[in-house]
């Protein structure tokens, strides 16, 4: 078996050797590179690049510019203040709060501080709370009568009294 294999690789050496033999020689002629090319294209890539950059902060100035504000001046009237009454909590607990050895109004501010968002919890109505953050906090965890303007979901807060009075 072992002779067989060594005749097998003889003969493969030999074939290769004649197959170089009979191939025709090319020259291959190197080219340099250019440094003038070189440039062309790093300016043409970087010009491209900041194009893009460009366009794309330019669309997102755009569109944030042009997205209708929360206020009603697009239409021209002006959104009568209204009065809501409920207690205040922020978007991540709601109304059970996720601190069990904290106070509503602390477990309340934590979460502020921690990216949540004020709401208003009037039964089982939820608004979103948008105005003065010190006031705000204060009142914090607490029932609370607001007089502002509704949008959507959201309340802008033009004053705010504690819910007992």
């Amino acid at each position: 078996m072992f002779t067989l294999i060594r005749k097998d690789a003889a003969i493969m050496a030999t074939e290769l050797r004649y197959i170089s033999l009979r191939a025709p020689r090319r020259v291959v002629k190197e080219t340099r590179p250019s440094w003038i090319r070189l440039i062309l294209y790093c300016a043409a890539n970087a010009t491209v690049t900041a194009l893009a950059f460009a366009l794309i902060v330019t669309g997102s100035t755009l569109f944030y510019a042009v997205a209708p504000s929360r206020v009603a001046a697009t239409s021209g009237e002006t959104v009568p203040s209204q009065t809501f009454s409920g207690m205040i909590t922020d978007a991540y607990c709601g109304a059970k709060h996720r601190l069990p050895d904290k106070a509503s109004a602390e477990c309340t501010r934590i979460c502020v501080t921690r990216g949540s968002n004020y709401i208003l919890i009037d039964g089982d109505k939820v608004y979103g709370l948008q105005g003065d953050i010190v006031k705000l906090n204060r009142m914090a965890g607490e029932r609370v009568t607001i007089t502002g303007s509704l949008h959507g979901r959201t309340i802008d807060v033009v004053s705010m009294s504690d819910g007992t009075s």
